[in-house]
């Protein structure tokens, strides 16, 4: 499951108005953030059951895929996250911090159930 953006300067804060509809369950065991160039990125995701998600929906209860000034970051532990997933359940990326990253790529890695 990877989710590009490319802002082609520093990306803007936000939610990045894309949707991703999962069609198998399953459930989220790692991350895998990249960025350039180096810099500082936080990133929320949202989940909701057959609805577009808003921030109410975040799945990542404060502990965010980010850099923190670096190029590369992965978390294997995704402490407090909602990690299950169902058919039909919609996600989105919003973006909520940046320090000079103009591209990233998030990448789920999620165990079908």
């Amino acid at each position: 499951f990877p989710v590009t953006i490319d802002g082609g300067a520093a990306i803007a804060l936000g939610p990045t108005n894309s949707f991703y509809t999962i069609s198998t369950p399953g459930r989220i065991v790692s991350w895998y953030i990249s960025g350039y160039p180096s810099g500082s990125i936080s990133l929320d995701i949202w989940k909701k059951s057959n609805a577009i998600p808003t921030a109410a929906d975040t799945i990542c209860a404060g502990n965010y895929p980010r850099l923190i000034p670096q190029q590369q970051n992965k978390d294997t532990l995704l402490t407090g996250w909602t990690k299950d997933f169902k058919t039909n359940d919609i996600l989105s990326v919003s973006v909520v911090s940046n320090t000079g990253i103009q591209n990233v790529v998030l990448t789920l890695k999620i165990e079908k159930g």
